[in-house]
């Protein structure tokens, strides 16, 4: 039978196990997900990079025909049943990382971010058969299907966050 004393201790022990956990993400730089990616000074031209991020997080890297070595139609569907692209939404809602990005593409005079929204909806890897041949360099279907979603999902957000959309 614990006393009031060993009961207590285990609380506070407790709390500041939180403390410390709360604490760490400042305190020694522990981060999670997008944030933890991006650190530092952030531009306008790190949209490309967080639209490649999210497919590369999202998009099993295809090198050959089997299964195991490509994004599948199969892969596809799930993707679509686990909404990723609403995952990826929330996530950057959550991020700082959103914030300073609107911030710094909004610096950008129109066509300048005309351009930039259109390359990162380009933002995809081209198909086996585009290619010419199967290889990491390319994609399967159902794959660049999936990147060029999350391409739109994340201009959409930015565009949205801008106010034109």
């Amino acid at each position: 039978m614990e006393t009031k004393f060993v009961s207590r201790i285990k609380g506070l022990n407790v709390i500041l196990l939180i403390l410390m956990m709360t604490l760490s993400c400042t305190l020694f730089d522990f981060c999670s997900g997008v944030d933890c990616e991006f650190k530092g000074k952030i531009s306008a031209n790190d949209l490309i990079s967080v639209i490649k991020y999210y497919q590369d997080k999202h998009v099993r890297k295809s090198y050959g025909e089997y299964d195991g070595e490509c994004f599948t139609d199969v892969n596809y569907k799930t993707f679509r049943e686990d909404k990723i692209t609403e995952q990826i939404t929330n996530e950057l809602r959550k991020s700082n990382l959103l914030k300073e990005l609107v911030k710094e593409i909004g610096k950008l005079n129109e066509a300048e971010r005309e351009k930039l929204l259109n390359k990162g909806l380009s933002t995809y890897q081209p198909t086996w058969s585009e290619l010419g041949r199967i290889s990491v360099d390319g994609q399967t279907i159902a794959g660049q299907r999936a990147q060029k979603d999350i391409a739109q999902t994340i201009i959409n957000l930015v565009k949205n966050e801008l106010g034109i959309l």
